[in-house]
């Protein structure tokens, strides 16, 4: 099985370097790689480095193979001239090129599922599930978190942290209950919560 983890962490970097750079939500650039490419294994991306189906002829020349699309109604394999590059990193550029045309300008600076919309609806594929198929792998494998910074890892919350007098107001209330337990595992439990409130606040547990 593809592993998508390793594809995911592989391209994530270029894709958000993108979105920096040309609006591109770096959700929709992931998805499509990996709706494209098959999560990288596809004989088109194998053989070419081509990510996302881009037809004609690239920086590296282009490659003849077959391909699904939905022609009346129906898929169909066809043989197509698809683009080669020499590396993921430059597959990715290319796409961000050709999204940045007008036909699909309403992709840019959009949140990854109008962008996912907007990319079918401009006519990206003949497909027509494919802005589902795009939301899909967005909302399964939390593509959006990758819109939220420029680089590297997606971004994590900081950790919730209340006033430190709040939080000993809110340990008396505990300590309440604590008296209150009427076995070993609940008062185990009030004293849990009550370090877990500690901890919010930067104070030491007990």
């Amino acid at each position: 099985m593809p592993d998508s983890a390793a594809f995911i962490a592989k391209i994530a970097p270029a894709a958000q370097a993108d979105q920096a750079r040309t609006g591109i939500p770096a959700s929709l650039t992931i998805a499509q790689a990996a709706l494209e490419s098959a999560w990288g294994t596809s004989g088109l991306t194998r053989q070419a480095n081509n990510l996302f189906g881009i037809k004609g002829a690239g920086p590296a020349g282009s490659v003849t193979m077959s391909t699904t699309e939905y022609v009346n109604g129906q898929f169909v394999q066809m043989p197509a001239t698809f683009r080669a590059y020499r590396s993921w990193n430059d597959s990715i550029a290319d796409h961000s090129v050709l999204l940045q045309t007008k036909r699909y300008a309403a992709v840019l600076r959009a949140d990854g599922r109008k962008a996912a919309r907007a990319v079918a609806t401009a006519g990206y594929a003949t497909d027509p599930r494919y802005a589902d198929k795009l939301i899909q792998l967005m909302d399964e494998y939390h593509l959006y978190a990758y819109d939220q910074t420029g680089v590297g890892e997606p971004t994590v919350p900081a950790p919730y942290r209340i006033a430190e007098a709040d939080a000993e107001k809110i340990i008396r209330f505990l300590s309440a209950g604590w008296d209150a337990a009427v076995s070993p595992a609940g008062r185990e439990e009030y004293h849990r919560l009550a370090n877990e409130v500690r901890s919010s606040a930067g104070l030491p547990g007990q």
